[in-house]
């Protein structure tokens, strides 16, 4: 109690304590201020997850925007409608309720919506577009979107037209047809589905052999591409 109290008086007594000197909006500012937000304004580091002393980033009620950064990050969005950034490494995001924007980045992610209808993304769209990487797609309960391309081109090629890529692709876990969507680029005829013991393979015809680009574990047997859960940009 005595420190307490000592600590108290320092504070109130110096005239550049900044609740002394600020204006509400000022203080309202330099507390919302986190130490990742000052190494982005005053270095070069542009991906830093947004709390700097863990890599659990914790959402709130309200609706988010939370990054990871370049290690395994974990994030929970709670409720909202929130927009997560995995950024780099192998990250778990988790929407959980709301209406949430997931992008997983780089890595091999695992990307759950939760409540809620949701935007997957498991890949870095202007980097790698998932090349080399393998990530785990959960929607969850309603209407939620897969996206395995868009009108640049496809996600998950791994850029071999003698190799069938295998070793980058997004396994889709929880596919409601009745709800669902999965984003493809180009269109229909560019596209084959395999049925396999782990599921229904959707492999793109590229100019060489078809490219694995996706698993669905849980599709029904007598999925076709020209079900309405497949749509094409």
């Amino acid at each position: 109690v005595i420190l307490q109290n000592q600590f108290q008086r320092l504070r109130d007594g110096d005239r550049f304590y900044f609740e002394n000197t600020s204006s509400d909006p000022e203080i309202a500012a330099i507390q919302d201020t986190t130490l990742s937000d000052i190494i982005r304004r005053n270095t070069d580091t542009t991906i830093i997850q947004d709390n700097a002393f863990t890599l659990i980033n914790n959402g709130t009620a309200g609706d988010d925007v939370l990054r990871g950064g370049l290690g395994e990050d974990q994030i929970f969005a709670g409720s909202g409608d929130d927009e997560l950034f995995g950024e780099y490494a192998d990250d778990q995001l988790y929407g959980e309720s709301g209406n949430d924007l997931i992008l997983g980045g780089s890595g091999n992610d695992i990307a759950t919506g939760g409540g809620g209808n949701d935007i997957l993304v498991g890949v870095d769209i202007p980097m790698n577009r998932g090349q080399g990487e393998v990530d785990i797609l959960t929607g969850g309960s309603g209407s939620d979107a897969f996206f395995l391309g868009d009108e640049e081109g496809v996600f998950y090629d791994d850029g071999y037209n003698n190799l069938r890529g295998n070793g980058d692709y997004a396994l889709i876990t929880d596919l409601n047809v009745a709800e669902d969507l999965i984003l493809l680029h180009g269109s229909v005829s560019q596209y084959r589905l395999n049925a396999t013991g782990a599921g229904l393979e959707v492999l793109y015809r590229g100019s060489g052999s078809s490219e694995l680009i996706a698993t669905i574990t849980n599709a029904p047997s007598n999925l076709s591409l020209s079900n309405e859960v497949f749509a094409f940009v």
